[in-house]
C-alpha cells in the first residue's frame, strides 16, 4: 500500500553513502517523494554531487564514516529507516585495498546493524556480484558463490543484514547511467565512454553475459519497497529485468549502431572479472516492480550526456585525435580530459566527462604551435583566453634517450615549462595544472618516496636533467602564485603505461619496448630477449587513465603549490615486471639481462597518502589488467 504525502513526510530516512553514484540519485528521489532525508556521507569523492540539496528543508547532512560508531549511533537513533549503500566497490579497488574493504563493506554493516533501533527498517544494496559464475539462470535461492573480495564482503554483510528483522536486501544488477557521481568503471558506461572519445575498445570474454539496471531504476526500488514493506520485508530481492540480460558482445554491437568506434575482441588473455550469470526477478516482479529506462534508452543518455554541449562525436573525435598543446599527443595527454565550469579549458582532450559538461576544449595541433617559441605561445594563450591549463608537454624517453640527449632535454623541458606558465598568467588563467614526475626524485630517496624528501639529493644520474626540469617548474609555479595568486597544482605521477605510449625504439620506456620487441620476438620465432640491466631494481607503475583521473581530481579539488604523490603504491621487481610483460604477450623464450646496461634508479614506489587524503583519490587499475589493455592495443595498432 502507498503511502500518501502526509505520512512520508513523517518519515525520515538515512542514507549512508548517499553522495555516491547510487546515493546521490536516491536521495533526489526520496527528497521528491515527500521523504526526510539525512545523508551520512565521508565525502570521499567530493560534496558536489549533493552540494544544491542543503538548502532544501527535508535534506540533512552529516560528513563522517560509518566506522565512527558513535556519530553514527547519533545519526541512526531517530531513523525510521535506513538505507546502506556506504562501501568499497568494486572488486579492483577492494582487491588494491583489502583491509579496508572489510573494514567498510563489513565491519561497517555491523555497525549499523548493532546501532539502528529494532523498529527501524533496513534495506541493504547487495549485489549480483554475489553469484559469481554460476550456470543456469539464479534467483534468490541459487547458493552464492563470490569470485573476489567485494563479493565475498558483500555476501557476508547481507548474511548479516537478513538476520536482523524487519530488514530487506536487494541483489542488484550491473548498474550503469548518468549521476552526479558518474562512475566511468561500470562496463556500460566504459564502454561509451571509449566508443565516443578514444573510439577504440580492447574487449575480452565477448560470451559473458550480465544483466543490467539503470541508476534511476536502483533508486526507484527503495521507494517501491518503503510503499510496500508489509509485502517485501525479511526477504532478498533479485533487482532487474529480465530483458536487460545481455553480453558484451551484445553491448558493443548495440553502441556500433549508435557510435563510429573500433573494437577488438581478444582472443588471448582473460577479463579479470569473472562474473558471468543470468538472473531471474520473477519475484520482485511478481510484486508490480518493473524497470523503466531499458538498455537503448540508457545509452542514448549516455552518449548524449558524455558529449560536451555544442561538440557532437565527430568534433570531439577530432580534438581526441589531435593537438599538441600539454603533450596532448603524449601518452598522458591523449588519456586526460578537464573543464571548468561555464569556462574554456586550454590542453587537453577528455578520457572521461568533465564535471561541467558546457565547456569549451582548446587543442592547437604541433604544427599550430611551438611551445619553445616564448612569443608565439604567448599570441596562443592571449587569443585563447583559458581559465584552466593542463600542461603535460615534455621532451623525454627511455634511459637510452636520456643519457644520449641531457642538454637537449634540459634545455628544452626549461623553456617549454617556463613560456607555459608564464603565458598562462598573462593570459588570465586561473588555474595551472603542471604535471610532474617521479624523476624528480633523489637517486637514494627513502622509499616509499614521499614528497617531503623531495630537495634531499640530485636525482637518478640517467635522468637528473630531466628530473631537474621538473623541480624548476614547481618552484616556479610556487613563486608565480606567491607574486602573482596564480592557483598552480604539480601531480607526481610515478611510471605510467597504457594505449597510445611511445612504442620507438628510441624514444620508448620499459613497458612499451619490451611489448613492442616481445611481440616481435613472437612473430619471429626469437629464442631469447635481452634486457637491459640485473633486473634487481624496482619500479612502480601506473596505468594511464588512472593517472588521468587523478590529474582531473587534482584540477578540481586541490589548490597548494605541494606537489602529489600520484601512483598505486605497488613495488615491482623490474624481473617481475618482464615476466609479466612476456606473459601478456605470449612470449615463451628466453630472457637474458644483459648487465653492462644501467638499472637506473635502484627502487621507485610512491607513498600516495596525499592524493588519497587532499582529494580522494586512489588508483583502479592493476598491473595484469593495464598490460592486458596495452598489449591488445598494440597489437591491433601497428
Amino acid at each position: 500500500m502507498s503511502k500518501d504525502g502526509s505520512e512520508r513526510a513523517r518519515t525520515k530516512v538515512v542514507v549512508t553513502g548517499g553522495a555516491g553514484f547510487y546515493g546521490s540519485v536516491l536521495v533526489r528521489q526520496l527528497l521528491a517523494a515527500g521523504y526526510q532525508v539525512h545523508v551520512i556521507d565521508n565525502l570521499m569523492y567530493g560534496p558536489h554531487t549533493i552540494l544544491e540539496l542543503f538548502i532544501r528543508p527535508n535534506f540533512k547532512f552529516t560528513h563522517g564514516d560509518i566506522l565512527d560508531r558513535k556519530l553514527l549511533g547519533e545519526v541512526l537513533q531517530d531513523a525510521d529507516a535506513v538505507v546502506h549503500l556506504a562501501a568499497l566497490v568494486g572488486y579492483p579497488l577492494c582487491k588494491k585495498e583489502p583491509e579496508r574493504a572489510r573494514a567498510v563493506n563489513v565491519q561497517g554493516t555491523t555497525n549499523v546493524i548493532e546501532l539502528l533501533p529494532a523498529q527501524s527498517k533496513l534495506i541493504y544494496a547487495s549485489t549480483g556480484s554475489n553469484y559469481g559464475e554460476v550456470m543456469g539462470v539464479c534467483t534468490e535461492e541459487t547458493p552464492l558463490n563470490p569470485l573476489s573480495l567485494y563479493g565475498e564482503t558483500k555476501t557476508l554483510a547481507e548474511h548479516m543484514c537478513m538476520e536482523r528483522p524487519n530488514s530487506v536486501s536487494f541483489r542488484f544488477a550491473t548498474a550503469f547511467g548518468l549521476s552526479p557521481r558518474l562512475r566511468l568503471d561500470l562496463m556500460i558506461n566504459d564502454f561509451a565512454w571509449q566508443a565516443l572519445v578514444q573510439r577504440f575498445l580492447v574487449v575480452y570474454e565477448k560470451h559473458f553475459r550480465r544483466t543490467f539496471i539503470h541508476v534511476w531504476d536502483m533508486a526507484r526500488a527503495v521507494t517501491f519497497t518503503l510503499d510496500h514493506w508489509e509485502e517485501m520485508q525479511n526477504e532478498v530481492f533479485n533487482v532487474g529485468q529480465d530483458s536487460m540480460n545481455y553480453t558484451k558482445e551484445d553491448i558493443i554491437m548495440l553502441l556500433q549502431k549508435k557510435l563510429d568506434f573500433m573494437v577488438h575482441f581478444a582472443e588471448v588473455g582473460t577479463d579479470a572479472d569473472k562474473r558471468d550469470y543470468a538472473v531471474s526477478y520473477a519475484k520482485i516482479n511478481r510484486l508490480g516492480f518493473f524497470t523503466e529506462v531499458d538498455i537503448h534508452r540508457g545509452t542514448d543518455e549516455l552518449i548524449s550526456g558524455l558529449t560536451p554541449r555544442g561538440l557532437p562525436p565527430p568534433v570531439l573525435q577530432r580534438l581526441s585525435g589531435l593537438a599538441q598543446l600539454g603533450g596532448v599527443c603524449g601518452l598522458l595527454g591523449r588519456a586526460t580530459g578537464a573543464a571548468h565550469r561555464g569556462g574554456r579549458v586550454l590542453g587537453i582532450p577528455p578520457r572521461r566527462p568533465p564535471r561541467a559538461l558546457g565547456a569549451s576544449l582548446i587543442t592547437p595541433r604541433r604544427a599550430e604551435l611551438d611551445l619553445l617559441d616564448r612569443g608565439a605561445t604567448e599570441r596562443f594563450f592571449n587569443d585563447a583566453r583559458p581559465q584552466l591549463v593542463l600542461h603535460a608537454a615534455v621532451d623525454g624517453g627511455g634511459i637510452g634517450y636520456m643519457r644520449e640527449h641531457p642538454g637537449s632535454v634540459l634545455y628544452n623541458n626549461l623553456l617549454m615549462n617556463t613560456h607555459v606558465l608564464h603565458a598562462a598568467y598573462l593570459a588570465g588563467a586561473a588555474r595551472f595544472v603542471g604535471v610532474s614526475s617521479v624523476c624528480a626524485y633523489p637517486r637514494d630517496a627513502p622509499v616509499p618516496m614521499r614528497e617531503a624528501d623531495l630537495w634531499a639529493g640530485y636525482p637518478e644520474p640517467t635522468n637528473g636533467p630531466y628530473g631537474l626540469s621538473k623541480r624548476v617548474l614547481m618552484e616556479q609555479g610556487r613563486a608565480y602564485r606567491a607574486q602573482y595568486g596564480l592557483s598552480v597544482a604539480f601531480p607526481m605521477p610515478t611510471n605510467l603505461y597504457g594505449p597510445r605510449d611511445n612504442f620507438s625504439p628510441e624514444r620508448s620506456h620499459v613497458v612499451p619496448a619490451l611489448i613492442r620487441r616481445c611481440l616481435e620476438a613472437v612473430d619471429s620465432g626469437a629464442e631469447e630477449i635481452v634486457v637491459w640491466g640485473t633486473g634487481k631494481a624496482t619500479r612502480e607503475l601506473l596505468y594511464v587513465e588512472d593517472c588521468a583521473d587523478a590529474v582531473l581530481a587534482m584540477a578540481e579539488r586541490w589548490d597548494s603549490p605541494e606537489p602529489v604523490n600520484i601512483g598505486n603504491g605497488v613495488e615491482v621487481p623490474v624481473a617481475e615486471l618482464v615476466a609479466a610483460i612476456a606473459r601478456a604477450c605470449g612470449y615463451e623464450g628466453r630472457l637474458v639481462w644483459d648487465t653492462s646496461k644501467p638499472d637506473g634508479q635502484p627502487r621507485k614506489c610512491l607513498d600516495t597518502s596525499r592524493a588519497a587524503q587532499g582529494f580522494g583519490w586512489r588508483a583502479a587499475v592493476d598491473l595484469d589488467e593495464g598490460l592486458r589493455r596495452t598489449v591488445a592495443w598494440y597489437r591491433s595498432s601497428r
